[in-house]
Parts: C-alpha cells; structure tokens; sequence
C-alpha cells in the first residue's frame, strides 16, 4: 500500500489515503478502513470530527482492532491487528447472525463482523455473503 497522504483528525485519529484512493482512520485499538475516501468524507462533522455510518459497514469500510492483553476478547487476546470480532466465537455463522454486529442487513451495527467473516472465508467474500455490494 503506497501511503499519498498522512493527517490528524481533530479527534486524534490518524488518516492515512493510499494511492489506489482507499482510506484508513486509525486509533490507539482499532483500524476503519474504506476502500474509498469519499465514504469517509462524507460522514464528517463540521468540526472535522468523523463518526462511523454503518450504512457502509461491510461494503465500503471494515472493522479492524487490536486488544492483546484483553483476555475477555477472546478473538483478540495475544494477536496483533485483527478483523473485530469481540464478543462472538469464531463460527461462521454466528458472525452472520449475532444480534449485536452481526454481517446482515437489518442489524443495527450490520458489518461489524463483516470483515471477520471475510477472513474466515480465506479473505475471500463467500457466495452467500450477507450484505450486497
């Protein structure tokens, strides 16, 4: 990944823009990264503050975090940066249908597990993938 552009948001993110136009806004834990800037800016405050719109969750951005020392997160206990994938075991299908982050459509937090769910598939959107692009 070719980095193009590097920033501070106003609440301490850091932005990194690669050249292929894809985006990631990272913190202390965790990673959001949209396959393109533009869904990013357009979920920004007017004090250029971001926030995340789960509309995109899953298609247009992904969930990564790094908590190694919370026992607690069993998915990411002793790893580096992983899909987020707190609270849920690692079955297939309980990151499609888990009422908190679940990877399908009328779930509040929808996509949340998405990026996971990729992973367990072999970094590879499954056939029966929950959310349409």
């Amino acid at each position: 990944m070719n980095v193009v552009d590097e920033d501070v948001s106003v609440d301490g993110r850091v932005l990194v823009t690669f050249s292929d136009g894809s985006f990631a806004a990272i913190c202390s834990n965790s990673i959001i990264y949209y396959i393109n800037k533009k869904y990013y800016d357009e979920i920004l405050y007017e004090d250029g503050s971001g926030k995340v719109d789960y509309t995109y969750a899953g298609t247009q951005l992904f969930f990564f975090a790094m908590w190694p020392t919370w026992k607690e997160a069993t998915n990411h206990y002793g790893k580096g940066i992983e899909p987020y994938a707190a609270y849920v075991e690692t079955s297939i299908e309980e990151f499609k249908k888990s009422s908190w982050g679940g990877c399908y459509e009328a779930n509040t937090y929808k996509g949340l597990y998405c990026t996971k769910l990729i992973q367990l598939n072999g970094w590879k959107i499954p056939k029966d993938y929950p959310l349409k692009f």
